[in-house]
């Protein structure tokens, strides 16, 4: 088991745009702090002007989609009259049926709103999870809960298509306070995978160990003891003369018959 160094967690502020430390402590002190405040107060009506901007832009569309088509039907009803089919008959009576019930719907709807104009207010969550209110048709926004009351998230999912999340994070107690020269891991050594290459197998030779004795001869050394190294004096010098094979040098050549 090796350890190795981690480094300190950090978080990132959405309205603020900028990067501090991930502990309590930290977050704590940047939630509280003025700039951050009025850096999520000004997300948040960004926010609420977006929303009231889009369901401006879906009931004119809406709007416009009703006229074009209460137009159409209405043309079709006069060629229906003039030179029209039985069949042409039947569609006409369903597409003026369609008509009636958007019609009673949309005016379901704005009755529901203007009975409802009281809570203009929604219930809405900032990506740092704190709860804020929001006014639909001025965009004012809130820390505080509305004294004429509001729309809870509930009630507004409940209303809201629900939406497949592809993201799941698990949050398992709360957020540990961090170290401020960061955490220290075990590493777990695992042995590396042996892979079989199907390569063919070889002969192993057999190697013979050669043994070689434990008492190997020893060369022994004697001394011999000489009396004395020089000659004796009491007698002559002599030398031995060299004997030659006839009378004359072997290197000369001899005279011969044929000569």
């Amino acid at each position: 088991m090796a350890d190795y160094w981690k480094s300190q967690p950090r978080k990132f502020c959405e309205a603020c745009k900028c990067w501090f430390a991930d502990n309590k402590s930290s977050i704590d002190f940047h939630e509280k702090g003025k700039n951050h405040q009025a850096n999520v107060q000004r997300r948040i009506r960004e926010v609420a002007k977006k929303g009231q901007k889009i369901w401006k832009a879906q009931q004119k569309y809406e709007n416009v989609m009703d006229k074009i088509n209460e137009a159409a039907l209405h043309a079709y009803s006069k060629d229906v009259q003039s030179s029209g089919t039985a069949a042409d008959k039947m569609q006409l009576i369903e597409e003026e049926t369609k008509l009636k019930e958007r019609r009673a719907q949309k005016f379901e709807e704005q009755a529901l709103r203007e009975s409802r104009n009281i809570k203009t207010w929604f219930e809405a969550v900032t990506a740092e999870g704190q709860t804020y209110y929001w006014n639909s048709e001025t965009g004012a926004s809130s820390w505080e809960e509305p004294a004429s009351g509001y729309i809870p998230l509930s009630e507004q999912q409940q209303t809201a298509v629900p939406e497949e999340s592809t993201n799941t994070e698990e949050m398992v107690g709360p957020q540990p306070r961090g170290n401020p020269y960061g955490e220290w891991k075990l590493v777990e050594q695992k042995e590396p995978r042996k892979i079989d290459l199907q390569l063919p197998s070889k002969n192993e030779v057999e190697q013979v160990t050669i043994v070689l004795p434990k008492d190997e001869p020893k060369a022994k050394f004697t001394e011999k003891v000489v009396d004395s190294l020089s000659l004796p004096s009491d007698g002559d010098t002599t030398f031995k003369k060299r004997k030659f094979v006839g009378s004359r040098s072997r290197n000369v050549r001899q005279r011969t018959d044929s000569d």
